[in-house]
This record gives structure tokens, sequence and C-alpha cells, in this order.
């Protein structure tokens, strides 16, 4: 070889490059199960305590929140709105939680019972987006739903067609 030197510096920066270029996961950790698990026990307490802004504070500024029949509501300002709207809570609990990542993103499921004043209790189940942000773990996107029947209108006369 006439430029051994040149040939490992070749080698070294062609290294170099592949470690730059190639992207970079962090690992999903106990400890990020048991950060989302507390996010998930935080958000309970404070919707039972009518605490509105701590609770649109979970969520990323971006977020998209999927309420049962109803339109998307989108950002941190329209959630906390959303949750204000919200008569007083009698209770929130929520169970069967099940989480899982892997590196900046995760996703939670579960069922919850919901009491508010004036209305019937329900329960429910959700299914919460996360991602991994400078200031931790915050929910981008959830869904959830009732397990109340929707009340359907009679068929009308006319072959059972609406």
């Amino acid at each position: 070889m006439r430029h051994p030197r040149l040939v490992q510096m070749g080698l070294a920066l062609a290294a170099a490059a592949t470690a730059a270029c190639s992207v970079s996961s962090s690992s999903f950790t106990p400890q990020d199960e048991a950060a989302i698990r507390a996010i998930n026990d935080s958000a309970s307490a404070y919707i039972r305590a009518g605490a509105w802004e701590k609770w649109a504070a979970l969520y990323a500024d971006d977020a998209v929140l999927q309420p049962p029949n109803a339109r998307p509501v989108v950002g941190r300002a329209a959630i906390e709105h959303f949750g204000r709207s919200m008569p007083p809570s009698e209770s929130a609990e929520m169970f069967g939680v099940r989480i899982q990542g892997s590196g900046d993103l995760a996703y939670l499921t579960s069922e919850f019972s919901l009491k508010f004043k004036g209305m019937p209790a329900d329960t429910s189940k959700q299914l919460v987006v996360l991602r991994r942000t400078s200031g931790g773990w915050k929910a981008v996107a959830v869904s959830f739903n009732s397990d109340r029947s929707l009340t359907t209108p009679a068929a009308t006369s006319g072959g059972g067609k609406p």
C-alpha cells in the first residue's frame, strides 16, 4: 500500500460519519414507565380536584384530545378549556393501566370510571400516546370513549329503512 496513513484516516472518517448519521434512540426504561404511571395518577387527581390547568400541563403544546362524540380538541389551551367546561368531578379512577414504549415514544391504555356531578357514572377506555420532551413525558394524543351504549333512533316505518 502506498499511503497506509491516508487509508487509516479515510476509514476513521467513514466510521465517524456512519456514527454521526445513525439515529440515536434512547431506550425505554423502567424509570420511564414509572414516570408515565405517575403522570396518569396525576391526571386522575387533577380531574377529581378540578385542577384543569395542571391537567392540561400534562399535554404537549400541540396535543390532540379526541373525546367521544365530539370534534378533536387541538392544543393545550383548548384542552384546558375543554376540562373547565366539565361539571365538578365526584370521582375519577383509572385501572387496568398498561404502558409500553420505545425510545422517545410510549403509549398507555387503561379503563377508567368517571362520575361528574349531575351526570350518570360512566366507565370508559383510553389510549394515550406520549412523547419524551426536554420537560419530561407529555401526552401528544389522547382518545377515549364511553362503555355506555349510544341511544339510537327508532327505526322508521317503511321497511325498517331510516
